[in-house]
This record gives C-alpha cells, sequence and structure tokens, in this order.
C-alpha cells in the first residue's frame, strides 16, 4: 500500500478506474426503488467515487411519505404496548 500526501492508496489508479461503483436507490415501502437520476458520493481525499445515490424527485418524495404514513397507522401500537415500553424505558434509565 502506496502513501501519498499522507492517504493511502490503497488500489492504485488502474484498479480504481475498473471497480464497479454500487448504485443505491431508494428503500421505499419494504423494496428497494431504482433512482431516475444519481449522483456521485466521493473519498473526500482522493476524490474516488465510492458509490452513486438516488436524487429523489417530488414523486420519489411523495411515495416515501405515503408508505412511511401507512406504516404508521398498520403499525401503530396499542396504549397497553406503549405504557409498557414506556415502564421498560424508565426501569433501563
Amino acid at each position: 500500500m502506496a502513501v501519498s500526501g499522507g492517504v493511502p492508496e490503497r488500489d492504485g489508479p488502474v484498479r480504481a478506474a475498473t471497480r464497479a461503483v454500487p448504485e443505491y436507490g431508494f428503500f421505499i415501502g419494504g423494496e428497494w426503488q431504482e433512482a431516475a437520476e444519481t449522483m456521485p458520493v466521493t473519498h473526500k481525499y482522493t476524490g474516488e467515487t465510492l458509490a452513486r445515490v438516488g436524487v429523489a424527485s417530488r414523486e420519489d418524495v411523495r411515495r416515501a411519505v405515503d408508505a412511511a404514513e401507512r406504516a404508521f397507522r398498520e403499525q401503530r401500537p396499542s396504549p397497553r404496548e406503549r405504557a409498557a415500553w414506556l415502564l421498560r424505558t424508565a426501569e433501563l434509565i
């Protein structure tokens, strides 16, 4: 492993150029959704692209909010369950 300017160069320029860069969309409603547009996530010191992540559109945000609201309604604990959780939390504190 070579060191350049105090930053380790793990793969060198040739290997870094041939490595596949992972691409991530959005996790909405329990499923991965593809993003229409992505942007790079780069290493602060080397500038190497580590991954590409989705850029959310208004529609992506709307789908995520709708899915979160559905999950909240469907998974809402009963008053008894909330009380038990709060009492257990208080014991731990």
